[in-house]
């Protein structure tokens, strides 16, 4: 049930959403033909991680390209890219225009650059990677001497120092040969070069291994890919801008539908007028549009005809009044048609104009204003020439008769009770039309003479508070409403639609010309 009544509210303001969508739809459109152009370049660099260590900690490989991205973005390094290229932008600009993104699962970072020139943004991105390899060999160097260099040193001093003790030691060897006496000093002199070659051959060892990883080092950066102009732009992404201008003008419109509804006090649907008010609903009559909704219309009031002549059977109503709470919600049309109805079921039926500030029965009717409800309220012998047979057999009307200024005053004459009573002992039922209880007082001054009042109501007009100050003069008054007709309904609703087929074969008896 709920989303029904969702889905009637969307209906009901379909052209609000499909206006917002349209005009959000336009205005993105507008601004995104209107943008300027934007092309993206991107080269990739492999970052090839080393440890010496034996244990590699699991976090390095991040560590290491975390730094690289935080080079790439470091003012410096962009100060370096702007003075190589001859950049006509600061620093903080061509840092808005780098995207560096580190590949997971790789050792690839992806450097990205942004830029209304595309010929300009593949030469800033592949700058970025040249610099960063330059800086690559730098980064773990410092400013003093690496391993390899220190471990040169120490092998270059070890080898002079090991070539002047061998050399000592070959004078000493030829001195002892001589006096073949041996020489203690020449023992402890070759004791001493051999541990001498045992250190310089770790020297060696190290050195190479310090070579090596410096090797490494220097080759761990290096372009995957180089960056190429772009032939289409990056920004912006027409269909995308769309696409989302349309979604976001369809959510906006479908807000600013509920937005409306919730603001707006009239009652839209018959469930509305359920739910809100404790009076019976004893009728939905369909709006009138012509033969599509003849048949449709006829069988409303026939439904609500049979309702009423229920009711009044059970509870011994002779005499009933149709109001509504505000002009225009079609009363004296629905009084005419339900008279209509019920003279079809073998009742006779009295039609009163009780409308004497705006009386229009007698043109519903097809009847002259002559002789009327005017005229017997200030003779009551004048009432059965006042009484006028229609062209429904069993319905007679009592027009509103002649209008002047001070005709509404004989609503309150004593004449009136007894005038209703005389109506009533010639017909089964009396339906009385009368002003618009928010209008006037005239009908609050007619409620209590009658025996019941049908009150109707009009589809997008009737406001909940309308209805609810009509019901409460009426109740003040003492008089009894019997249920609520919901008039204009639409013909998709209620099952109207079933009838449409039919139109053609409706029956001209149940039309008036209005």
């Amino acid at each position: 049930m709920e989303l029904k009544r969702y889905g009637d509210i969307l209906n009901r303001r379909k052209w609000i959403i499909i206006v917002t969508a349209l005009f959000t739809l336009a205005v993105v459109a507008f601004g995104t033909f209107r943008a300027t152009p934007i092309y993206s370049a991107s080269t990739l660099v492999r970052v090839a991680t080393y440890s010496a260590d034996t244990y590699i900690n699991l976090n390095y490989s991040e560590r290491v390209m975390q730094t690289y991205v935080y080079v790439l973005t470091s003012r410096p390094f962009l100060e370096q890219v702007i003075h190589r290229l001859s950049l006509p932008i600061d620093p903080d600009e061509l840092a808005r225009a780098i995207t560096v993104e580190m590949l997971s699962g790789t050792e690839l970072i992806k450097i990205s650059v942004e830029d209304p020139d595309p010929q300009r943004a593949a030469m800033i991105t592949n700058m970025l990677g040249t610099l960063l390899l330059e800086e690559g060999q730098r980064l773990y160097v410092g400013a003093g001497k690496n391993a390899r260099q220190i471990l040169e040193e120490q092998l270059m001093t070890q080898e002079a120092q090991l070539r002047e003790d061998r050399a000592l030691l070959a004078t000493l060897s030829a001195a002892s040969d001589a006096s073949q006496t041996p020489d203690a000093a020449a023992q402890n002199l070759a004791a001493k070069i051999r541990v001498g070659e045992q250190t310089y051959a770790v020297l060696l060892n190290e050195y190479e291994r310090a070579r090596l990883q410096e090797s490494v080092r220097a080759n761990s950066l290096s372009v995957i890919e180089p960056a190429v102009p772009p032939s289409s732009p990056s920004k912006p992404k027409v269909a995308l801008s769309l696409a989302l201008g349309a979604l976001v003008g369809l959510i906006g419109g479908i807000g600013l539908a509920l937005v409306f509804e919730l603001l707006d006090p009239t009652i839209h649907s018959a469930e509305d007028l359920e739910e809100k008010m404790d009076v019976p609903l004893l009728g939905r009559v369909p709006i009138f549009v012509g033969k599509r909704s003849t048949a449709a219309r006829g069988d409303a009031l026939r439904v609500l005809s049979t309702n009423i002549l229920s009711l009044a059977a059970n509870n011994e109503i002779k005499t009933l009044l149709v109001t509504s709470p505000e002009p225009e919600a079609g009363k004296t049309t629905i009084a005419a048609y339900l008279a209509i109805a019920m003279a079809q079921a073998g009742r006779r039926i009295i039609l009163v104009d009780g409308d004497l500030r705006n009386p229009t029965l007698h043109s519903l009717l097809g009847l002259q204003q002559e002789k009327g409800l005017s005229d017997v309220l200030g003779d009551a012998r004048q009432l059965d020439s006042a009484l006028k047979e229609t062209k429904i057999r069993g319905v007679t009307a009592l027009t509103a008769g002649g209008v002047n200024a001070h005709t509404t005053e004989l609503l309150y004459a004593p004449a009136m009770p007894s005038l209703i009573q005389r109506l009533t002992e010639r017909a089964d039922l009396v339906l009385w039309d009368s002003p618009p209880v928010l209008v006037s007082a005239d009908a609050t001054v007619l409620a209590p003479n009658v025996d019941g009042v049908l009150l109707v109501t009009a589809r997008n007009q009737t406001t909940e508070r309308q209805l609810t100050l009509a019901l409460k003069q009426l109740r003040q008054v003492g008089s009894t409403v019997i249920g609520l007709v919901y008039n204009k309904a639409r013909l998709d609703n209620g099952g109207y639609g079933y009838y449409r087929r039919y139109d053609r074969g409706a029956r001209k008896s149940n039309r008036l010309d209005s």
